[in-house]
């Protein structure tokens, strides 16, 4: 049910305005991510961080972040890049980002840590920056 038309604001982020028909009709936006992944886990949080703040910009009240969108998508690194939720730079980041921006946010999918074994992890905060 996807209405409206598909903008391209960068070369890597796809924005897709979305109007949901309810008996309100009421809308929202969803901004779909698809971002460029460095060796730079830091950069690449920075990235996300900088494309939920455009989203916003564009209305939208829902970020959908692609998986892996910390760290390269290799299996082999993600013990590597692995972090502890929610108390890792990545998750900092994204509980800061939605409530700066006042948006809900599906992180994706991160490599976790617990308990020695990784996990690939989706996270999804609220508005006010809740796991």
């Amino acid at each position: 049910m996807f209405a409206g038309r598909i903008l391209l604001k960068q070369a890597f982020t796809l924005f897709v305005q979305t109007r949901m028909a309810s008996s309100s009709s009421s809308g929202f936006r969803v901004a779909l991510l698809q971002l460029t992944v460095t060796a730079d886990k830091s950069s690449n949080v920075a990235n996300a961080v900088r494309r939920l703040q455009q989203a916003k910009l564009n209305g939208c009240t829902l970020a959908i972040l692609p998986e892996c969108f910390n760290s390269p998508y290799n299996t082999a690194l993600f013990k590597e890049y692995s972090e502890v939720i929610p108390g890792g730079e990545t998750c900092k980041a994204l509980s800061q980002a939605a409530k700066s921006n006042e948006m809900y946010i599906v992180g994706g999918s991160i490599p976790e840590i617990c308990d020695d074994k990784v996990y690939n992890t989706c996270t999804v905060w609220d508005p006010n920056g809740n796991l």
